[in-house]
């Protein structure tokens, strides 16, 4: 799998999954912001860890977090669900 796919890619099916189920507001929107070093890609903070985003920076709901992989989305929800 790790040929065609990062090997966090496959845990956003099921975080998507578990997102839904809990009642996740699939149109409800974050904000992916463009990283320092390349512009064209997204990245997110955890602490002070930062995690590049292969998904480019912008608006993302569920549908487009899911088609473009988004780290930033699914570490946002994955977040936001634990408040």
């Amino acid at each position: 799998m790790q040929e065609n796919y990062a090997p966090g890619s496959i845990f956003k099916i099921v975080t998507s999954m578990a997102c839904l189920e809990t009642g996740m507001d699939p149109k409800a929107k974050i904000y992916n912001p463009p990283n320092p070093y390349n512009p064209n890609r997204g990245i997110i903070y955890v602490g002070r860890r930062a995690i590049d985003d292969l998904a480019p920076p912008g608006e993302y709901d569920f549908r487009r977090g899911f088609i473009r992989s988004s780290n930033t989305y699914f570490i946002t929800k994955r977040h936001a669900r634990r408040h």
